[in-house]
């Protein structure tokens, strides 16, 4: 299964990179991180895995485009974050929160029309329903 994780070195997305390989058993040179590498990333969060390490932002369509080629899962967690910069700079974060989440959306879909594109809200009844621990994790990260 080949993933796409953006946003992979801050703190929520290495820690899913991590989960993914140590605890799901997921191979490491199968998840692709893509970062912008602002702020929040730190590049050493992941040095010790063998994963495929792309320096760009979601906002970049072709990017992103050539990236989804071949991934069965992209998991967003691309955002910027913290009120004090909300107020210096609120462009960065429709930029980043609003756009490109709005870029990522389509491609899925551009790349291979058969894809499915699913939120959370589509398994909350399943998690739920299931009562296993990992079940939301299990169906987000499930190949098509």
């Amino acid at each position: 299964m080949e993933i796409l994780i953006t946003d992979g070195l801050g703190f929520i997305g290495c820690n899913f990179v991590r989960y993914l390989v140590e605890e799901v058993g997921i191979d490491a040179a199968q998840i692709t991180v893509v970062d912008a590498s602002k702020y929040g990333s730190n590049e050493t969060n992941l040095k010790d895995l063998n994963c495929t390490f792309v320096k760009g932002d979601i906002c970049d369509y072709e990017l992103i485009a050539e990236l989804v080629k071949g991934v069965d899962a992209i998991v967003n967690f691309a955002a910027e974050t913290h009120v004090d910069r909300s107020i210096s700079n609120p462009f960065a974060f429709v930029e980043s929160n609003v756009i490109g989440t709005y870029t990522i959306l389509p491609i899925p879909g551009e790349v291979d029309p058969q894809s499915d594109i699913k939120s959370e809200k589509g398994y909350e009844d399943t998690y739920l329903r299931d009562g296993k621990e990992r079940a939301g994790l299990d169906i987000c990260c499930r190949s098509r």
